[in-house]
């Protein structure tokens, strides 16, 4: 199927890199890739229902395939995504209307090249330009959440998070591990390292052409 249009980054080497509304056929198609990046994350193992899943026991992923984007490469290899979701509040960790940021991955081959930080920000962009359809309601400012392990050995995606935008607002205890809770809103995120890499490392218009 034909990818849908989207922002077109450069990475660190040189590379070319289309960030796009990973729809659900488009998940379906390259479910073996998104799988192969999930799957390095500590903790998480996902197969193909949960990829595709718009529910889970705890909450319903209310318009996942609205906010999550993928990355897909100038030769058409899958580069990494980043799904999202609104998410009602719980009053227990999640006190108010939020998009959450539940998984961010990118293919081993094409790690190490800012391109996690390019798709997050634009991911981020998208969810700002939205705004709620789903919880809350339009005087509701938009903020974002995310959560990710709290150990010493986690401290490089906990240094990812603060580069964009996040702070740590709060733990969540699970049997095994502790998470740390961390929240971004459009202040943060827009004086963040990440939107300042997001910027220059967006083609523009002019650019774009010799590329399309």
């Amino acid at each position: 199927m034909a990818e849908p249009t989207g922002a077109l980054f450069h990475d660190s080497r040189g590379g070319i890199c289309r960030v796009v509304q990973l729809t659900l056929p488009l998940a379906c198609e390259r479910a073996a890739d998104l799988l192969l990046a999930h799957n390095l994350i500590p903790f998480q193992r996902w197969g193909t229902q949960e990829l595709l899943a718009e529910s889970d026991e705890r909450r319903t992923f209310r318009g996942k395939w609205d906010v999550s984007r993928v990355a897909i490469a100038n030769n058409g290899d899958t580069v990494g995504f980043c799904i999202g979701f609104e998410l009602e509040p719980d009053f227990k960790f999640y006190h108010e209307p939020c998009f959450y940021l539940h998984r961010l991955a990118i293919v081993p081959a094409y790690q190490g090249r800012g391109i996690g930080a390019l798709l997050q920000a634009e991911t981020v962009v998208g969810c700002f330009i939205r705004g709620f359809m789903c919880v809350g309601g339009p005087l509701d400012p938009v903020v974002l959440y995310g959560q990710t392990d709290s150990t010493e050995n986690n401290r490089k995606v906990l240094l990812f998070y603060k580069a964009a935008g996040f702070r740590v607002v709060g733990q969540k205890p699970y049997e095994s591990r502790i998470d740390t809770i961390l929240k971004m809103d459009a202040q943060s995120f827009w004086q963040s390292r990440h939107v300042g890499l997001w910027r220059r490392q967006r083609l523009s218009p002019a650019d774009r052409s010799n590329w399309e």
